[in-house]
């Protein structure tokens, strides 16, 4: 029988699984990873969304700086919402500020889809998220959040002479960046519970996590 994705984080904490706060696990050496600013928004009446007062900034181990600007508006859609029943809603908790900030880039997509879902576990991380939670966390992200790829998209404009005649208006064909969200992924349920428990209980590393196939191929 298929258990619900809370009954399972309580079934692993049951069998004597500590969860102690450690982020030492994937901190870069020497790196002055840290949060600056404070997270202050205010709800809107749509009882979902929320939006930034001020701007925060976080700079993770690699030394990348991540800014959230003032008036930012996001939702918490970021994250699957059958994993939010792990540590809580988007903007609950100590890793809020992890998902803002996930929400955010997920929206703008001005950076690849691999890389802001690693600041999210990073950023977790140093908001002081339990490792193997943080970690789950990610997992949900990596294999069930947004995805995006940037392609060539050939865009056709029209060049017009000086004197506005459209009779001498010509087509031109040009070339552009664009991004392009792709599908979410479907997920196998018996595969989810096994790979949250093992996370759980094992602590893998960030690269066995990311070599699990939870997924179910749409055909």
């Amino acid at each position: 029988m298929s258990l619900p994705i809370p009954a399972i984080v309580a079934a692993v904490l049951i069998l004597g699984v500590p969860l102690v706060a450690n982020a030492t696990d994937t901190a870069g050496e020497g790196a002055a990873v840290q949060f600056t600013g404070r997270l202050v928004a205010e709800l809107l009446d749509d009882g979902r969304r929320v939006r930034l007062i001020e701007k925060y900034t976080y700079v993770d181990p690699s030394g990348e700086v991540w800014e959230v600007p003032a008036g930012t508006v996001v939702d918490g859609a970021s994250i699957p919402q059958f994993f939010w029943g792990l540590i809580g809603g988007p903007f609950e908790g100590k890793y809020r500020k992890a998902s803002v900030m996930h929400d955010y880039y997920c929206d703008e997509k001005t950076r690849d889809w691999k890389t802001v879902h690693r600041m999210f576990l990073d950023a977790m991380l140093e908001a002081g998220v339990e490792q193997r939670l943080a970690k789950t966390m990610y997992y949900a992200v990596y294999f069930f959040g947004p995805r995006w790829e940037t392609v060539e998209a050939k865009v056709v404009s029209l060049k017009c002479p000086e004197d506005s005649n459209v009779a001498g208006c010509e087509p031109v064909s040009s070339t552009r960046l664009t991004t392009v969200d792709l599908p979410r992924n479907m997920y196998d349920a018996s595969q989810v519970e096994t790979d949250i428990k093992n996370i759980l209980k094992n602590n893998p590393s960030v690269e066995a996590i990311e070599s699990m196939h939870p997924t179910v191929v749409v055909k």
